[in-house]
């Protein structure tokens, strides 16, 4: 889970590059939205219109993954 500026991940997946460049690229978003207020707003509202998956933030953090990590895709 990204929040601000920091990434938390389990143990299990430290080192889980394809999780960490998804979550840098929630992180990009943050800062782009100009805090976790609008950020969250944006996020949540998608998630309930379009689904987790489907909203506009989450589909460009698997595209920005895909871009950076293209083995495992």
């Amino acid at each position: 889970m990204a929040f601000r500026c920091a990434i938390l991940v389990r143990i299990p997946h430290q080192e889980d590059r394809e999780l960490i460049i998804h979550e840098l690229a929630h992180t990009m978003q943050y800062k782009k939205a100009g805090g976790i207020v609008p950020f969250l707003t944006q996020y949540v509202s998608e998630c309930i219109k379009f689904e987790y998956s489907n909203g506009k933030l989450e589909q460009e953090a698997i595209k920005m993954t895909k871009i950076n990590y293209p083995e495992n895709m």
